[in-house]
């Protein structure tokens, strides 16, 4: 394989999927935005008033400590997001 196939790779965009998230927005609940965290790779719920996310949550998660990640069903979407609160 070439370098350029190598560092290639499939990404969703549209339809339901999963976002590793963080809990550096807090807990997430139905509805709520995600977006890119500090961490590379991995999302958060967005917070910021507006927010560009890439996904709208489609479960509650709760995050029982700062260090711990989970996959979060999303319905996958680019757009500008009003936080809920």
């Amino acid at each position: 394989t070439t370098e350029e196939e190598a560092i290639t790779h499939q990404a969703l965009v549209l339809g339901d999927g999963h976002i590793l998230c963080n809990n550096a927005g807090g807990n997430i609940s139905i509805g709520d935005g995600i977006c890119s965290s500090a961490v590379a790779g991995i999302g958060q719920k967005a917070t910021a008033n507006p927010s560009m996310i890439i996904g709208i949550a489609q479960e509650d998660v709760t995050f029982a400590n700062n260090t711990e990640t989970k996959l979060v069903a999303v319905q996958y979407g680019l757009q500008q997001f009003i936080p809920w609160s």
